[in-house]
């Protein structure tokens, strides 16, 4: 039984040596496709492009292949980020992480890299590690606020059990605690806006 708990802006990052923090969709399309060129094409530092996504298994991938690249971002062709791995030597420079935070540290570590991860914890590590920018994409800040004019990379986040949970467990209560007015509020004060408000209206991105 899928509940839906909150909306939510994801953001593409990268490391400040490049000095842009504008990245249109056509730039997402043309790096994740290769042969990726290196920053300077782009108006950054003359260092290569490296792509920093998610494994199979990650929500964030999954709405970033469908809502910004209607197609899968391709298999990853390096191990560290740092270059191609043989015997591909692919074109594009492509690895794949496990986590959000996995992803974060490659992105602050990596120069010329490029990586997505959810907005609230992408702006809390950017502004914690002063190693990369959270970018704008067409020009729209990666912000539930930002989706009514047209910012495409966000989703509304579902919680799923296997058939209905039994009334005195754990996980009942855990649910009844998201329906609450102080789970409604932490969400909100962490930037995911909750499906339904402190007065008991339903969040307009959650009814589309």
């Amino acid at each position: 039984m899928p509940e839906g708990q909150s909306s939510d802006a994801h953001a593409a990052s990268n490391p400040p040596p490049q000095g842009r923090r504008e990245s249109p969709t056509l730039r997402w399309e043309r790096t994740s496709t290769g042969p990726v060129p290196p920053e300077s094409e782009l108006g950054g530092k003359d260092v290569p492009i490296r792509i920093v996504g998610r494994d199979g298994e990650s929500g964030s991938r999954q709405i970033f292949q469908t809502k910004l690249l209607g197609r899968s971002e391709g298999a990853a062709s390096s191990t560290e980020c740092q270059e191609s791995s043989p015997p591909l030597h692919a074109p594009t420079i492509r690895c794949e992480l496990s986590t959000t935070q996995e992803l974060i540290d490659k992105v602050a570590e990596t120069p010329g890299a490029i990586g997505y991860a959810d907005a609230p914890t992408a702006k809390t590590e950017a502004a914690r590690l002063q190693k990369f920018h959270v970018v704008t994409l067409d020009g729209k800040l990666p912000d539930a606020t930002s989706i009514a004019q047209g910012y495409p990379f966000w989703t509304v986040e579902y919680l799923y059990t296997a058939g209905a949970p039994e009334s005195s467990s754990l996980l009942k209560n855990f649910i009844a605690f998201l329906g609450s007015a102080n789970a409604r509020a932490e969400l909100s004060i962490r930037g995911y806006p909750p499906c339904i408000d402190r007065n008991g209206n339903r969040n307009a991105l959650c009814i589309q």
